[in-house]
């Protein structure tokens, strides 16, 4: 319990463990003596990750940056079946947000190693699991100004609603740029299209959205005439449907 305070730089709650991850290193540090744990607490400590993991985005990428998806496979291949169960199911839960080739890597290793077919299976199948899984949003950022935006690879466009918030600051020389036109807000459907898209031109703000998957996009200028915006000043831009 102490660990979990510190990770959370609060008050842990078992009750509602709806808090974000603060402190990587606490996280690590608990993460890497798992191994060291009685199956009991094992069983315990997991469970609460998996609840983390569910209740918010961020103890997702925590989670990533700080190794657990290694630790998981360890315990997958050296420990008691309920154990096994446990991290195989938290494996899945982290999903594309954690596989990386490394990971890849890993589990293809992982399984030449494992002398009991029944569980080279099981971490097979959670393979096929973690691949079928949904990503999850992301941002990327490109400080040139020519790849900044907002994706959300899996949705289901139109959905029933969103609101897209970000903060605007336009470079005091933007008037010599030539072509510079970056994208600062973007909707991307299943099929790999855009679906909305924000894009700073001529000083202006065009939002092009499109009315289904396949659809072309629509262009609206959003802000028309003599309207422009400010070289210098920060601005917030919202787009909720």
């Amino acid at each position: 319990d102490f660990l979990l305070d510190l990770m959370v730089d609060g008050q842990f709650e078992h009750e509602n463990p709806n808090c974000v991850i603060h402190n990587a290193d606490v996280a690590a540090l608990l993460i890497g003596v798992l191994p060291e744990c009685a199956p009991t607490l094992l069983l315990q400590i997991l469970e609460t990750f998996d609840r983390m993991a569910r209740a918010r985005v961020e103890n997702l990428s925590m989670f990533s940056r700080v190794g657990l998806f290694h630790v998981l496979l360890f315990l997958a291949i050296n420990r008691e079946a309920d154990v096994r169960e446990a991290c195989l199911a938290l494996l899945t839960r982290l999903g594309r947000h954690t596989m990386q080739m490394e990971h890849v890597s890993a589990l293809l290793a992982a399984i030449e190693l494992v002398p009991c077919p029944g569980t080279w299976v099981r971490l097979l199948e959670t393979f096929h699991q973690v691949l079928q899984s949904p990503p999850l949003p992301a941002t990327f950022w490109g400080f040139s100004g020519q790849g900044t935006g907002l994706v959300v690879p899996a949705c289901t466009f139109p959905p029933k609603g969103y609101t897209l918030c970000t903060a605007i600051h336009l470079p005091s020389d933007v008037a010599q740029r030539s072509g510079f036109s970056p994208r600062l807000m973007s909707f991307q459907g299943p099929d790999g299209t855009v679906c909305v898209e924000v894009v700073l031109a001529g000083g202006g703000l065009t939002l092009a959205v499109s009315g289904g998957v396949g659809r072309s996009l629509e262009t609206v200028q959003l802000l028309p005439g003599a309207r422009r915006l400010q070289p210098g000043r920060w601005y917030s831009l919202v787009v909720a449907h």
